[in-house]
C-alpha cells in the first residue's frame, strides 16, 4: 500500500494485475547416466529439468489424481460385483467373466493412458504473457542453460534450450562427463524472456570416477594396432607359400593372371566409350595416335631391309615378273 499511494485507484489494479502475472516457477532436476550407477569419464551424463509454477501445478495435479483414484475405486467395486457373480455361477461362466473382466481391465487402462496422454497435451499450452505495448501476442518463453562453473566465464556446456512453460514442463539436457577423474561443478540457469528478475539458477555437484574396467582410447588404438599387425604377418605367409612368378606377370597363379587382364580390358574399354561418348577422343586423343603412327612409320620403313634383306626382295620381284610373262 505504501508504494502505491501516490497513484489511482485504475492504475493500483494494473500494478496488481501486472503483479499477479509476475510467474513464480520452481525447478526439480536429476542426472545420472542411463544404466549406471555411477558417473565415469566420457560418460554421456543426461539432466532431466522440471520447471513448473507451485500452486497451478500441484492443483492440477490434484485434479488429475482425483479422477485416476475415483476410476480406479469405480473399476474395483466392479470387480467385486462381477467376482461375486462368477462365484455363484458356475467354474465354466466364472472363467468366462475372468476372460471379459482381463478385456474390460486392459480397456480402462488404456483410458487411463489416453487421458494422461490428453493431460500432458494441455499442459503443454502457451501462456500469454502481460505486454499491452507489444505489437503482437506475446508467449511466455523461458532458456535454460548448462554451464560449468568452474571453468572462466562459466564456460556453456550444451546448447541453449527454450521450453514454453504453462503449468509444468520437463526437458533434458545431456553432456559428456570430462576425461579426468574428479569434482566438477555445473549450474542450470533459466531465463525468462518476459519478465525482469524472474531469472534463477541451481548448482550442483558431479563426482567423476574412472572405471577401471571400462576400455579407454589407448586400448582401442593398442588393438587397432595388433589386428594391423596380425594382418600384415598374414600377408607375408601368404607371399611366401604362394611367391608371385615371372611366367605370370608377377602373379601368384594363372587365373590371377586371367582376371586382372580382364578387369584391365573392362576398364580400358569403360574409358573409350565415356571419352568417345564425349568427344574428347576425337578432340584429343586419336589426333595423338595419328601424329604417332605417322612418325613411327618412318623409323619401321627404315627397318625393313633387316626383316627383308634385298636378295629375297629381288626373288620376289622376279617371280612376280615370270609369272606375269606366262600370262
Amino acid at each position: 500500500l505504501t508504494v502505491t499511494k501516490k497513484y489511482e485507484d485504475d492504475h493500483v489494479k494494473d500494478i496488481e494485475k501486472a503483479a499477479a502475472q509476475i510467474p513464480q516457477v520452481e525447478m526439480n532436476f536429476k542426472y545420472g547416466v542411463e544404466g549406471e550407477n555411477k558417473v565415469y569419464t566420457n560418460d554421456f551424463v543426461t539432466v532431466d529439468v522440471r520447471l513448473f509454477r507451485p500452486g497451478e501445478y500441484e492443483e492440477n495435479k490434484e485434479t488429475v489424481e482425483g479422477k485416476l483414484e475415483k476410476e480406479e475405486k469405480g473399476k474395483q467395486e466392479a470387480d467385486k460385483e462381477k467376482n461375486s457373480g462368477a462365484d455363484k455361477e458356475g467354474n465354466a461362466e466364472g472363467d468366462i467373466e475372468d476372460e471379459s473382466d482381463y478385456e474390460d481391465e486392459l480397456i480402462d487402462k488404456w483410458a487411463i493412458v489416453e487421458e494422461q496422454k490428453s493431460n500432458k497435451k494441455e499442459k503443454k499450452k502457451k501462456r500469454q504473457a502481460l505486454a499491452p505495448f507489444y505489437p503482437g501476442i506475446k508467449h511466455e518463453k523461458w532458456y535454460i542453460i548448462l554451464v560449468s562453473a568452474k571453468t572462466p566465464n562459466n564456460k556453456l556446456v550444451m546448447d541453449v534450450q527454450s521450453v514454453d512453460l504453462d503449468d509444468m514442463v520437463e526437458t533434458s539436457l545431456r553432456f559428456k562427463a570430462p576425461e579426468k577423474e574428479g569434482e566438477y561443478k555445473y549450474e542450470i540457469q533459466a531465463f525468462c524472456d518476459s519478465y525482469v528478475g524472474c531469472d534463477f539458477l541451481y548448482d550442483f555437484k558431479v563426482n567423476i570416477e574412472v572405471d577401471k574396467d571400462r576400455k579407454t582410447d589407448a586400448d582401442y588404438e593398442k588393438e587397432k594396432e595388433e589386428l594391423e599387425k596380425e594382418e600384415e604377418l598374414e600377408m607375408k605367409k601368404w607371399e611366401e607359400e604362394y611367391p608371385p612368378q615371372w611366367y605370370y606377370c608377377y602373379y601368384t597363379s594363372f587365373g590371377e593372371m586371367v582376371l586382372n587382364a580382364f578387369v584391365f580390358a573392362l576398364l580400358c574399354v569403360f574409358i573409350f566409350n565415356f571419352l568417345h561418348s564425349r568427344g574428347y577422343w576425337q578432340d584429343y586423343v586419336q589426333p595423338v595416335i595419328n601424329v604417332t603412327y605417322n612418325v613411327t612409320c618412318t623409323y619401321v620403313y627404315d627397318l625393313e631391309p633387316f626383316f627383308n634383306p634385298p636378295e629375297k626382295l629381288e626373288d620376289e620381284f622376279a617371280d612376280i615378273g615370270g609369272g606375269d610373262a606366262e600370262m
